[in-house]
């Protein structure tokens, strides 16, 4: 028999879930916007590895939080995969907006990396992997750069481009600048 204070306790926790869903949503969105936002203005392409920046850190960071939940085995497996879902659809629904021909981003290795698409192999033993893969057979081009060189070079990349790219570069200038 069910009695009022635990169906007051359902209500709650039901209510606290899908708040903290909404702000993981917003915060996910916001900063992997910033993050694509980024890629479509580097200037080496977008297969090429771009610095580092505060937006994907932060997403990392959540990936891990929630991947390294000690609770309970079966709480945390069902953690990870509402989480994927979730990161799957935001930023498939942001690659969308932007144009930019990316399908949705899962965390590998540390990095956001294109999930792998479904059917396809990751090519690491057949084994499908919670986090997905890049299903790309080419490598991406490794340039190490520090910041201050990326936004010297984004900066150069304004004269000349088009009012859209103008904003996408300015965008990404100040998100290296954070």
């Amino acid at each position: 028999m069910t009695t009022k204070s635990t169906v007051q306790n359902l209500a709650s926790g039901f209510i606290s879930a899908n708040t903290n869903k909404i702000k993981i949503t917003a915060f996910i969105t916001e900063n992997y916007t910033r993050y694509a936002t980024m890629l479509d203005a580097n200037p080496l392409g977008k297969d090429a590895v771009v610095p580092t920046i505060q937006s994907e850190t932060d997403l990392v960071e959540l990936w891990n939080l929630i991947s390294a939940n000690p609770k309970d085995d079966d709480d945390r497996k069902k953690a990870i995969a509402s989480f994927k879902s979730l990161m799957n659809r935001v930023t498939k629904k942001v690659n969308k907006d932007l144009d930019n021909g990316l399908r949705a981003m899962v965390v590998k290795d540390g990095k956001l990396v294109e999930a792998q698409a479904r059917g396809s192999n990751s090519g690491e033993g057949g084994e499908g992997g919670e986090e997905g893969g890049n299903t790309s057979t080419d490598a991406p081009m490794t340039i190490k750069t520090t910041p201050f060189e990326t936004i010297a070079t984004l900066t150069d990349m304004i004269e000349g481009a088009s009012v859209e790219q103008q904003a996408a570069l300015q965008i990404a200038i100040k998100a290296l600048s954070i």
